[in-house]
């Protein structure tokens, strides 16, 4: 009797654990969706910079940064190869990278076959730059393990950080 007392207690309090850190990923991602909206529905950028980025490994890429007071709010970085298409836009709260959605699209020339195209997305959500959450247009809704996480956010924050480099030490686009 008291070990079945005792099960119920501890699965009611893991059940309680899991339901609460849940909840407050969902407030996180909500709070994150609202900024992102925002910043897409703004129209008075300070600034908006075009550049062409020459020397790349595509055949044509390019970085349009939306700035205001100052800082990147919004970049958006575009790469042309010869089968693939892809496109990455990254929003920043506070300078803080706090979302970043890719979008690839493969097609595939044959001459047996129509052009066939496949498009691939993640969206992914950060808190103080770590990886939180993401979600990729090939999966059900499934949950990353930490590890994966950990290092697919690092690998976008060094993404980045490489595009904000370029930018502010003046190289050649």
């Amino acid at each position: 009797m008291y070990m079945k007392a005792i099960f119920f207690i501890i699965t009611l309090i893991s059940f309680n654990f899991l339901l609460s850190q849940n909840l407050h990923l969902d407030s996180s991602l909500k709070k994150i969706n609202v900024k992102i909206e925002k910043i897409d529905t703004t129209r008075d950028w300070d600034a908006v910079n075009n550049y062409e980025i020459e020397n790349f490994s595509s055949n044509n890429a390019t970085l349009k940064t939306y700035n205001k007071k100052g800082e990147i709010v919004k970049m958006v970085f575009e790469a042309n190869y010869s089968t693939i298409k892809k496109e990455n836009v990254y929003y920043f709260d506070n300078d803080f990278l706090i979302y970043a959605f890719e979008k690839e699209i493969s097609n595939i020339i044959s001459n047996d076959i129509d052009d066939l195209a496949s498009e691939q997305t993640y969206k992914s959500y950060f808190e103080e730059e770590k990886l939180m959450r993401q979600f990729d247009s090939s999966d059900a809704g499934c949950l990353f393990s930490n590890d994966y996480l950990k290092a697919a956010g690092s690998s976008i924050v060094d993404e980045v950080g490489v595009l904000k480099s370029l930018i502010v030490s003046g190289a050649k686009f």
